[in-house]
Parts: structure tokens; sequence; C-alpha cells
């Protein structure tokens, strides 16, 4: 067996699909409702085979900020309730992430990246997935 990766970009309208195995690469693009991709997923699961994917979510469908927050008290309900305010999407404590990407030793700040998206569209990439076996 060889190795097989695929990449799924998604926007709000489209699926831009990436599959390469040893030399061959497939690049194609599927059309979505923006809401739920199951459909998407089970035609990707079909013609690649895919057991398991990439997924980088588009602008359209996250929201990446850069916040700064003080050294002393990193913690995930503190970057939550700093980001929830920026954020026209109910941020819990499940559908965002972050990373320190700099610090500021002189005021004891750390500047975070942090990546968010909507509960319900989180669902249903999981639902997609996971009823799709990718």
């Amino acid at each position: 067996m060889f190795d097989k990766k695929t990449l799924l970009y998604l926007t709000r309208g489209k699926i831009i699909v990436s599959s390469s195995a040893k030399e061959k690469r497939k690049l194609y693009q599927i059309d979505w409702d923006g809401n739920d991709p199951t459909p998407a997923f089970k035609s990707i699961k079909k013609n690649l085979r895919a057991n398991s994917a990439i997924v980088i979510l588009g602008h359209d469908l996250s929201y990446v900020l850069t916040v700064q927050i003080p050294q002393a008290k990193i913690n995930r309900s503190l970057v939550q309730s700093t980001v929830q305010p920026l954020v026209p999407e109910n941020i819990t404590i499940d559908n965002f992430d972050w990373k320190v990407i700099g610090e500021n030793t002189v005021k004891k700040l750390k500047l975070m990246q942090v990546v968010a998206i909507s509960g319900s569209m989180l669902n249903n990439l999981s639902y997609a997935a996971k009823v799709n076996k990718i």
C-alpha cells in the first residue's frame, strides 16, 4: 500500500480537493451549500476512497485573530473571554484554539493567534466526517 494524502480546503460555497498518491495528484472542486458538507464528503469518499483528510477552513468559515494576553494568566477560559467580544459567533471551549506567536517581556504580554469556527459548522463538519468515515 502506498501513502495517500487528501487535503480539503473549505469555503462557503466550494470544497477544493487535493489528493496525491505517490506521484499522481488529483485536484478538483465540489460545490456545496455552505452548511452541510455530508453529501460532498460522501462524493470525496466514493471517488478517492479517502480514509482521512486534512481540513483547512477558508476565511469565510472561520475567524482568525491576534490578541495580547497577560503572561501569568493564560488559560483556555481567559482566551475565550478575550476573543468572544471580537467574534460574532458564540465561542465555547470546543470551537476555538490558540497558539502563542510572540511575547512582550517588558509589558509581560503574550501575543496569541486564535482561530474559531461557529459551533454549528464544527458539528456539521464532525458529523460529515464521521458518517463518511473520513
